[in-house]
């Protein structure tokens, strides 16, 4: 990958393609219709039957048949001491697990972009993503600690890296196999994790590997972070971090995830204000969203608040309103549907002119 550095969204971005990219939507929760996720893997408990990789799959397949751009893969809340304690195997057993993620969202895309091409009316549909999900810290603690991070006050930017390693350069060696196009480092709740994944991915990064990654932040309110930090003092050390570490051109994406859609118009406003001043002004970072139902999660009896969804006609409303206030990559997290995401492409290529100078 040496040489100029392109960011694999870009084709959908060109306002001779579509002018937007659409994200899937909650993963576990979708499989969560089908068989009960009650350990600390969640959705990558399923990566340990083969009956659990056909309902991940299938899953995948839902979410490209609905619009879906691109996929993210079931290793969100895979840890290795996780998969370890949980399938009873060795580390490099677990790394095994973790890969296979990967392979089962590319084999959902192979199958979702054959049915495309055969179906003789691709809509403009261009060829989807794989994206490798890596979740915080506080996932793999299985306590809701990514919404309560408190654990970002006994650890330490070095602990975190080390913490993060395996599955980054396990999934990270799928890139040269084209099976993995991009990383998600989603629903970080604090800044010190931020700090982590930037100085990780710099460290793993050489002139033939480098890896394309987007940052998503899951936020308390329109302008703090689940820590407390605020979002502002968040994007600001992204944006002198990846600077000084020369991973700038590597980020494909800023944003939010696993975040109340009420709160994102003001984040967004947050993105621009920052992005257009002195530290912003020499950087063009793409803006991503994809928060979830709106739904409440109570931690302590495992279960949503009843009643508290935000329908999907007005999920993919918001949508068509972040895309006019500068987001270009918008999908769903924790409770959205393949529905959602259908409804969501739906609207945003109703409202689309192509350019076709």
């Amino acid at each position: 990958m040496a040489g100029e550095f392109i960011n694999p969204l870009q084709q959908f971005l060109d306002s001779k393609a579509q002018g937007f990219c659409i994200l899937d939507g909650g993963l576990a929760t979708e499989c969560e219709r089908f068989v009960k996720l009650d350990n600390k893997l969640w959705s990558a408990a399923l990566l340990l039957s083969e009956q659990g990789k056909e309902i991940i799959e299938d899953a995948h397949l839902r979410y490209y048949r609905a619009g879906a751009d691109v996929g993210i893969s079931a290793s969100y809340q895979a840890s290795i001491k996780g998969i370890m304690d949980v399938a009873h195997c060795d580390e490099e057993e677990a790394l095994d697990v973790i890969k296979s993620s990967a392979r089962i969202l590319n084999s959902a895309r192979a199958k979702a972009w054959s049915e495309i091409q055969r179906s003789g009316n691709r809509e403009n549909r261009l060829r989807p993503l794989v994206c490798a999900s890596i979740g915080c810290f506080g996932a793999a603690l299985a306590d809701g600690s990514e919404y309560k991070p408190e654990y970002k006050d006994r650890t330490s930017v070095a602990d975190l890296i080390e913490w993060h390693r395996p599955r980054m350069e396990c999934l990270a060696s799928l890139l040269s196999e084209g099976v993995v196009d991009c990383f998600a480092c989603e629903t970080i709740p604090c800044i010190i994790e931020v700090e982590a994944l930037l100085r990780l991915i710099a460290s793993i990064s050489t002139s033939s590997l480098r890896i394309p990654f987007w940052i998503a932040v899951t936020m308390r309110d329109g302008e703090h972070l689940r820590s407390g930090e605020t979002f502002r003092l968040c994007l600001e050390t992204i944006l002198k971090l990846a600077s000084e570490l020369t991973i700038s051109n590597q980020i494909i994406a800023i944003g939010v995830n696993c975040t109340n859609p009420v709160y994102v118009e003001a984040a967004l406003g947050i993105i621009k204000e920052v992005f257009q001043s002195g530290s912003g002004k020499n950087v063009n970072y793409e803006t991503i969203v994809y928060p979830n139902s709106g739904e409440t999660w109570i931690s302590d009896s495992h279960r949503w608040l009843e009643n508290s969804k935000t329908p999907d006609e007005s999920f993919a409303e918001y949508a068509n309103n972040w895309h006019h206030l500068g987001a270009r990559i918008i999908g769903g997290c924790c409770r959205t549907s393949p529905d959602t995401i259908k409804k969501i492409r739906e609207n945003m290529s109703s409202q689309r002119v192509y350019d076709i100078s």
